[in-house]
């Protein structure tokens, strides 16, 4: 073979390897470039995709803000799309998509409570290279709108309910959900004592009466039996069986020495504490054994007031009574040997000559209630029992006082709240509530202009029941307002 030739032939064929591997890397390379450029703008196009799925997943949270604020019935629960009815945002079907087919979205709400909703806006799509994508957010929506409740509060008292007895009304006791009053004589068999059922504050009803026979002047309700101080002859202290608040019986009378009629009225364990009229010839203060209420034994214990026996409150080994003497408008008792009952002390003249209406012990401080006492005596008294004497005796000072303008009737205590409850005889404040917060300085709270006078008040720790001169609205019921 000539070895000229066989040189050439060498030199063709490298020539060729090397334009194939030239072409080769130019199509590797053309192919890298291309790819770059394609990946690039499907970067491109997926960045925009998902900058358009989150703005149309933040205008569906959008539109559901807008639907509840057209009102909060209108934010239902489930799957939403979004569409615009009559101009306004609205719920349409289950889902709604772009202009361009591409975009799905759906806005979910579900409850987390009666005013709360949790609102889910989720928009799906395709991406270029046809992979399914989605995007979520997420918002809690309140009923900002609703009106919010302010705490009840004595500040702005308000009547819830007033309720017909048709009798004048003499005092009133409250236990629970139960509220007694008690009237003055009515002709026939008619009854002059109550018992209302207040569950229902707003809607009061008449659950069981009793004919007593007389004028009933006050009530103390003690266990399953209530007891009256009347104007009988011979039962000036009468005891209610109200075991059973439908159908209340007469369980006893006891008739007092004497024909005086009985004022006041107290119970507290097995002893019964009556006040009566001044009588020159016999006691104005009793104590009966009422360990068995159907079978009371004879007085006990007796003391001379040689005045009216208006209001009792037994507190530890005194009973503290209001009078209607003008030097010794309280008269405490030491009621310790109940056989043998001792005055203690006067311990305040109230300036004046207005007869007690009502009075109630803490801790020795008295709080009593007189009628109308002059043009600027106090007829709302706070004694404080501040130090004991050497010969044991406890020494009170006059802590605070206020003066209105008419009788006040009645008081009822809520020292929780450090506030007094009145019944007054005053215009447009017949009921008043004290503040008490500085014994020293007791303030007129707040008002109610009930129908007529007042008469009696009591608290059971929710509502203020007071009796009232009312006609057809001889109990009135009041309670924290806003």
């Amino acid at each position: 073979m000539d070895k000229g030739k066989m040189k050439f032939s060498n030199k063709s064929a490298f020539a060729v390897i090397e334009v194939l591997q030239a072409i080769a890397v130019f199509v590797m390379s053309a192919t890298s470039i291309i790819y770059l450029l394609v990946d690039a703008s499907s970067s491109n196009q997926q960045g925009k995709d998902r900058f358009f799925a989150s703005t149309m997943a933040e205008v569906g949270l959008e539109a559901a803000r807008n639907i509840r604020d057209s009102g909060w019935t209108n934010l239902t629960t489930g799957n939403h799309g979004i569409a615009l009815q009559n101009g306004k945002l609205a719920f349409a079907g289950a889902s709604d998509t772009d202009g361009s087919g591409r975009f799905t979205r759906q806005v979910s709400v579900s409850t987390v409570s009666a005013d709360k909703m949790l609102v889910t806006s989720t928009v799906s799509w395709r991406s270029p290279m046809l992979q399914p994508l989605t995007i979520s957010f997420s918002t809690f929506l309140e009923n900002w709108s609703k009106t919010i409740a302010l705490p009840a509060s004595w500040d702005k008292p308000t009547i819830i309910s007033t309720f017909a007895i048709n009798a004048e009304v003499n005092d009133i006791f409250s236990v629970g959900n139960y509220v007694f009053l008690v009237t003055n004589n009515v002709a026939g068999s008619a009854p002059e004592f109550f018992i209302v059922d207040a569950q229902n504050p707003a809607a009061p009803n008449l659950v069981g009466s009793c004919d007593i026979g007389d004028t009933v002047n006050a009530i103390y309700v003690a266990g399953n039996y209530a007891y009256l101080a009347t104007n009988s002859n011979s039962g000036e202290l009468t005891i209610v069986n109200i075991s059973n608040p439908t159908s209340p019986q007469v369980a006893a009378r006891v008739d007092t020495p004497g024909s005086q009629n009985g004022l006041s009225v107290f119970a507290l364990g097995n002893y019964a504490y009556i006040g009566t009229e001044k009588n020159y010839s016999n006691s104005e203060f009793y104590i009966y054994d009422v360990t068995d209420p159907q079978h009371p034994s004879g007085y006990v214990g007796k003391f001379e007031l040689n005045a009216n026996g208006r209001a009792i409150y037994v507190s530890g080994d005194f009973a503290y009574v209001g009078t209607n003497d003008d030097s010794r408008e309280i008269i405490i008792i030491n009621i310790s040997r109940k056989t043998l009952l001792k005055n203690v002390q006067s311990p305040y003249n109230n300036p004046g000559s207005a007869d007690v209406n009502d009075l109630f012990v803490n801790n020795g401080t008295i709080y009593f209630v007189t009628d109308q006492n002059g043009s600027s005596n106090p007829n709302f008294v706070i004694l404080y029992a501040n130090t004991t004497s050497y010969l044991g005796s406890v020494i009170y000072t006059l802590t605070g006082q206020y003066h209105a303008s008419d009788s006040i009737r009645g008081l009822a205590p809520d020292l929780a709240n450090n506030q007094i409850f009145l019944a007054t005889q005053i215009t447009n404040k017949e009921f008043t509530i004290m503040n008490i917060a500085n014994p020293a300085a007791p303030t007129e709270k707040t008002t109610i202009d009930l129908p007529d006078r007042a008469v009696g008040v009591t608290y059971n720790g929710a509502y203020a029941f007071v009796a009232d001169a009312a006609s057809g609205q001889e109990l009135i019921i009041i309670g924290p307002g806003q």
